[in-house]
């Protein structure tokens, strides 16, 4: 009888440790952005190798996207990205990424360092988008830069031979909460 005190005792004082730690998971919140979206040129190029595409600074939306998520910078516990896709916008054509061996994205901001956050390598043959493997890696610090720098590399193993429109896509996870 006396263990059973105990046990009932136990649990009572533990139940609502319990309770509160349910708690503290359902004020938790995750969430995927919207796509940005960069629209960029790649021009006709006799050279192979080495190239930066594109490099693109864009304003952060941060406080936006935090708001609408009922969600303060202090409670934003998490950034990381979550999808970035590259795709060949000439309409009309049958133009593809032949010429491009492999992509990379990048991040970066004032005072911060620059960080891959994606990659394809290689690119695979007679395809019009591809889907890059996106790095776990926390950028929390540089969405909440006023400015964050996004530079689309590759490497070419064959001329460009057309002027390819091209966009690419990326989305970022965002964890917060208490």
């Amino acid at each position: 009888m006396k263990n059973l005190k105990k046990t009932i005792l136990i649990f009572l004082l533990a139940f609502p440790a319990f309770s509160a730690c349910e708690l503290l998971n359902d004020l938790r919140v995750d969430f995927d952005t919207k796509f940005f979206i960069i629209d960029f040129i790649m021009n006709e190029d006799e050279e192979t190798g080495e190239k930066t595409f594109v490099v693109e600074v864009i304003k952060s939306e941060i406080d936006s996207i935090l708001e609408a998520h009922d969600i303060s910078r202090d409670n934003l516990k998490e950034v990381h990205p979550k999808e970035v896709i590259i795709e060949i916008n000439n309409d009309g054509t049958d133009y593809d990424f032949d010429p491009v061996s492999s992509f990379s994205a990048e991040i970066s901001a004032d005072e911060l360092d620059e960080i891959l956050i994606a990659n394809l390598d290689p690119v695979p043959g007679n395809v019009k988008s591809v889907s890059l493997d996106v790095e776990d890696t926390e950028i929390k610090e540089y969405l909440l830069k006023e400015f964050y720098t996004v530079t689309i590399k590759g490497v070419t193993t064959a001329p460009i031979e057309n002027r390819l429109h091209v966009t690419a896509k990326i989305k970022f996870t965002m964890k917060g909460g208490l």
